[in-house]
């Protein structure tokens, strides 16, 4: 009966020895051809590159309301229009307080050590409308809002770029302020 028993054990680990095939070592000169394509590939740009950074680029029209023409009551909102190749846009642009940030300094000099900074309110407006429409070149912009004159200006639309390769992103931007001289592209 032991023999029985053993039969099928037997059978199995024999299929099993048939199934098995070692397969030889590559030959030296090979494996370093291997090695070199690899690396080929990769020097060439042919295996995948990182994920790009997730961050985005707002295409649209920005406005800052210097806080020496904010009157004592500031709006909430106003009327911005920009006309582009014959094609005007009205929209109702929400203002909200500007702001500045101040450094409060940091607990110690080493890099484990925090540092924090504070949001103080400026006196400024500012408000932001995302314009998929908008194009790189001449726009007429016109501005009001409550207790301000309407503002009116001819400037350029501007094409701002992130990233390199196939990470680049690109938009078109307008950055306005509205102050003692009037309405005028914003400088960095």
């Amino acid at each position: 009966m032991t023999a029985h028993r053993d039969a099928p054990r037997r059978e199995v680990t024999e299929s099993r020895a048939r199934a098995t095939k070692t397969v030889p070592p590559l030959p030296t000169s090979a494996a370093a051809l291997a090695i070199g394509a690899v690396a080929l590939l990769a020097g060439c740009g042919m295996l995948p590159e990182r994920g790009c950074p997730a961050i985005g680029l707002a295409t649209g029209v920005s406005l800052t309301i210097a806080a020496d023409i904010v009157p004592a009551d500031p709006p909430a909102q106003g009327s911005l229009t920009w006309c582009q190749d014959g094609a005007c846009h009205e929209v109702v642009l929400e203002l909200f307080a500007g702001s500045d940030t101040v450094d409060l300094g940091c607990d110690g000099d080493g890099p484990d050590d925090a540092c924090s900074a504070s949001s103080v309110p400026n006196g400024t407006l500012h408000g932001f409308w995302p314009a998929p429409e908008l194009l790189p070149g001449a726009v007429e912009v016109a501005f009001s809002a409550e207790g301000l004159d309407e503002a009116r200006a001819a400037l350029e639309a501007g094409e701002v770029s992130h990233g390199a390769g196939q990470c680049r992103i690109a938009g078109t931007q307008l950055a306005l302020v509205l102050d003692g001289q009037g309405l005028r592209e914003a400088t960095h």
